[in-house]
């Protein structure tokens, strides 16, 4: 992915998505903050955050981000049960991710440009 995007392979990277998670239903490490350091935006979302900058190679220049709905109060009440965001390059292309404790998504990094 550093490679195709960076060099350009298929065009310049306008948009990319990434999606990790996986369905936590008992209490473990990763809701608790002091353990985990802040739920699944710094278990899995740095790994999101990671594969964007390394195919645009470039950092972001902002970021909106929300959090998803608690179906489960009691098992997060220390920590987000999930975060959609996205970052916005300074050369136009966007990037979307989402993260949870509530779901299995495939995980996922795709990278668009005008060739592929």
């Amino acid at each position: 992915m550093m490679r195709l995007g960076q060099r350009e392979t298929f065009g310049p990277v306008r948009h990319l998505a990434a999606d990790n998670s996986f369905r936590l239903s008992t209490p473990s490490w990763r809701v608790g903050r002091a353990l985990s350091g802040g739920g699944p935006l710094m278990d899995m979302g740095i790994y999101c955050v990671q594969g964007y900058l390394y195919t645009k190679g470039q950092v972001p220049v902002s970021v909106t981000a929300q959090f998803t709905p608690n179906p489960e109060p009691k098992l997060f009440k220390n920590v987000e049960a999930g975060l959609d965001w996205q970052f916005q390059f300074a050369d136009g292309a966007t990037a979307d991710c989402r993260i949870r404790y509530t779901e299995n998504l495939e995980g996922r990094l795709r990278a668009e440009g005008p060739r592929g």
